[in-house]
């Protein structure tokens, strides 16, 4: 009874161990062009990963990497020397002072350094690390880029939001400011009051203008990082 208890908690662990150690898909975080029937958000996501200039640094940087990775595995072939000359006396045989003597037509030499090999080991694999390191950077750039994208939109909503309620706000403030001023000019209210309603319009104006402030900096936030007009994104 205790060895199938023991089994059957270690089979517990093993299954919440896998479902805790899910691997993120990189390839998912920006959705592709080619599909359409997304959210807003994800249109915005991606448009402001073709569009923002330090997305395409890092997707150069993996290129780069990718090259010199190659680069350093060719690169041996730039150590090794061959050199070769003729030899004078076979241009010219009688400037040979002991024609009995064999001299070569051609002399060729090969110069291959000793550690040639084991230095361009060590430059592949310092190489293939920094192009790990590249695309590791620009996954990471993907998930920053994604959260940023969605915290712009997110204020850009609270925003709005705000600006719609403070503009009800206003009007509501309005019209019972322009009632107390018909009030106050049939003598029905006293002066007090009527600086009263007039004093919180005033302040419900300035909650306003703030809370426009507030909404066309987030406009302008978001559009910072998609690359074009908010109006503009179908």
């Amino acid at each position: 009874m205790k060895k199938i208890t023991f089994l059957a908690i270690t089979i517990l662990g093993l299954l919440s161990f896998r479902s805790f150690s899910q691997n993120v898909d990189y390839n998912t975080i920006i959705i592709p062009d080619g599909v359409e029937d997304i959210s807003i958000e994800e249109k915005l996501v991606r448009l402001a990963w073709n569009n923002y200039p330090t997305n395409e640094i890092a997707k150069r940087e993996v290129e780069k990497a990718k090259y010199n990775v190659t680069v350093a595995g060719s690169g041996w072939l730039n150590r090794i020397t061959l050199q070769g000359n003729l030899n004078e006396f076979n241009i010219d045989p009688s400037a040979n002072p002991n024609p009995n003597n064999f001299f070569p037509r051609y002399n060729i030499g090969v110069n291959i350094p000793l550690g040639i090999f084991t230095e361009t080991s060590r430059k592949v694999k310092i190489a293939k690390e920094d192009y790990k390191i590249s695309q590791l950077n620009l996954n990471e750039q993907k998930l920053t880029l994604r959260a940023e994208v969605l915290k712009r939109y997110q204020n850009y909503l609270s925003a709005k939001e705000l600006l719609k309620i403070n503009t009800e706000a206003e009007n509501d403030s309005y019209n019972s400011y322009l009632l107390i001023e018909e009030q106050f000019k049939s003598g029905e209210i006293s002066v007090a009051q009527y600086m009263s309603t007039s004093k919180l319009y005033n302040d419900q104006r300035a909650v306003k203008t703030r809370s426009e402030n507030l909404y066309q900096e987030s406009v302008i936030s978001l559009e910072e990082i998609i690359g074009i007009k908010l109006e503009d994104v179908k």
